[in-house]
């Protein structure tokens, strides 16, 4: 399923896609999860953030925009 979430600071991103990763990781923790982000920049801040948060960055797939 295709969610989209938009704002004006990359911060407030993050609370919405973490609480979609816990989720995902419980249901079904050895399936990668796709992101598909603007720049390899983002993509870096987005791993970051989510190993800060909860331990770990694994089982994330990014894809680029092109």
């Amino acid at each position: 399923m295709l969610r989209l979430h938009y704002a004006n600071h990359m911060e407030a991103l993050v609370e919405p896609l973490l609480s979609h990763i816990e989720a995902h990781q419980e249901a079904n923790p050895f399936t990668p999860i796709t992101l598909i982000v603007p720049n390899a920049s983002v993509a870096h801040f987005v791993r970051f953030q989510v190993a800060q948060k909860l331990g770990v960055s694994a089982h994330l797939d990014f894809h680029y925009l092109r």
